[in-house]
């Protein structure tokens, strides 16, 4: 069996959009079929094609890693999940091999930061009118642009990655 001793492969995600895998090649370089088993990923993060394979001497076959669709709220944009591809092999004395593999996300991550800059999963406007004590930010802490809008009359201001609303908020249905 033969492929490159540093082979790393390095996959991306697009949060919603493109999943980029990757490709390594694995030589026979004996005189009779190898047979590649049990092909498999230690990790959820990607999928490994195919599980099993026969690569007749002197031939190479492909083994392809794809990224799984990261889901909202699972794998945030600028982080990675790392793995491997394991497979066996009829080849003697070293039937075993590992393939390290990196899934990078790409994404935008929102969150609201109140005016401590603490960030919050419950917004609570307790007046009807814009203060300090109710002020709220949207910050994007991932590594791809987000786009923000609202609607009048509430104008955005933008500083940075954070974007601030302001305005006197009329709630309806109070209870």
């Amino acid at each position: 069996v033969s492929y490159p001793a540093s082979t790393q492969l390095s996959l991306s995600a697009i949060c919603g959009g493109a999943l980029s895998p990757a490709t390594f090649a694995v030589q026979n370089t004996g005189q009779a079929p190898l047979i590649l088993t049990n092909i498999t990923s230690t990790s959820p993060s990607f999928t490994v094609s195919p599980s099993t394979s026969t690569i007749a001497p002197t031939i190479a076959a492909a083994v392809t890693a794809t990224p799984v669709a990261p889901v909202q709220g699972t794998a945030p944009g600028g982080t990675s999940a790392i793995g491997t591809i394991t497979f066996s092999s009829n080849e003697p004395g070293n039937p075993s091999y590992t393939v390290p593999v990196t899934v990078a996300y790409h994404g935008a991550n929102l969150s609201f930061v109140n005016s401590a800059g603490a960030t919050v999963t419950t917004l609570v406007i307790s007046q009807c009118q814009a203060s300090p004590a109710n002020a709220y930010s949207v910050a994007n802490t991932g590594d791809l642009p987000a786009n923000v809008s609202a609607n009048a009359p509430y104008p955005a201001t933008t500083l940075g990655n954070a974007i601030f609303f302001v305005g006197t908020f009329a709630p309806t249905n109070a209870t």
